[in-house]
C-alpha cells in the first residue's frame, strides 16, 4: 500500500471507531430499561425455572433469563451443573433434575397471567438458537418472580449482578435475595426440604 493511501485508511478508521462505539453506547438495548407489559408464556420443553420463551404484547417472541438467580437444572445435559448445584443445595445429583422439574412448575403457575418483563437486551448466552436476554419479571399480583423462587426455595442467588430496574444498588439487592434463600433454608422449603443442611 502507498504511504498516503495507508495514512488515509488510518485516519478513516481513527475516525469512524469512536463514532460506532458512541452509537452503540447510545443504543436503547445498551442503556435503558425497556418494559414490556401483558407479556405471555410460552411452554416449552426446553424451558425450566429461570430461562423461558415469553411472548410480547406485539406478538413478538422472546428468550429471557432471570437476572440474579439460578434454578436447579431440569435434566443431566451438563453433569458438572449438576454437581455444582447439588453442592450448593446439600443435595444428591439426582435431586436435581427432579427439582428443576418442579422450579419449572412454579414458573408456570406463577406466571399462568399476564406479566411484565423489563430487559436492557444483555446477553445471557445458553444452548438455544434464539438470543437469550437476562430480564426482571413481575407476576400479575406484582411479585418479582425471581425472589418467589428463592423465597419457595426452588433457587439460589447466582448470576450477573446488575443494578434492577427500581434503581436499587446491586449490593442492597444482593443482600435482600440472600435473606430469601437463607429464610427457604432454615424453613426446609423446596429443594432445601432435601439438603443435609439445617441452618443457613
Amino acid at each position: 500500500m502507498k504511504k498516503p493511501a495507508f495514512w488515509l485508511a488510518l485516519v478513516f478508521f481513527l475516525a469512524v471507531i469512536p463514532a460506532a462505539t458512541q452509537a452503540a453506547e447510545e443504543h436503547p438495548k445498551v442503556k435503558r430499561w425497556l418494559k414490556f407489559e401483558r407479556c405471555r408464556l410460552i411452554v416449552t420443553e426446553y424451558g425450566d425455572g429461570d430461562s423461558f420463551r415469553v411472548k410480547l404484547a406485539d406478538g413478538d417472541e422472546q428468550v429471557f433469563r432471570l437476572a440474579w438467580v439460578d434454578c436447579p437444572e431440569s435434566d443431566s445435559r451438563i453433569p458438572t451443573r449438576n454437581e455444582e448445584q447439588a453442592a450448593h443445595f446439600g443435595v444428591s445429583t439426582n435431586d436435581i433434575p427432579v427439582a428443576g422439574k418442579e422450579a419449572k412448575k412454579a414458573c408456570v403457575s406463577l406466571l399462568a397471567k399476564p406479566f411484565i418483563v423489563q430487559t436492557r437486551w444483555a446477553s445471557a448466552m445458553g444452548m438455544s438458537r434464539k438470543p437469550r436476554y437476562y430480564a426482571f419479571i413481575a407476576t400479575d399480583d406484582g411479585l418479582d418472580l425471581g425472589e418467589e423462587l428463592l423465597r419457595l426455595g426452588w433457587a439460589r442467588v447466582k448470576g450477573v449482578a446488575m443494578n434492577p430496574p427500581d434503581g436499587t444498588k446491586s449490593v442492597e439487592y444482593r443482600q435482600r435475595l440472600e435473606k430469601l434463600e437463607a429464610d427457604a433454608k432454615i424453613h426446609r422449603r423446596g429443594l432445601w426440604a432435601k439438603s443435609r443442611r439445617s441452618k443457613a
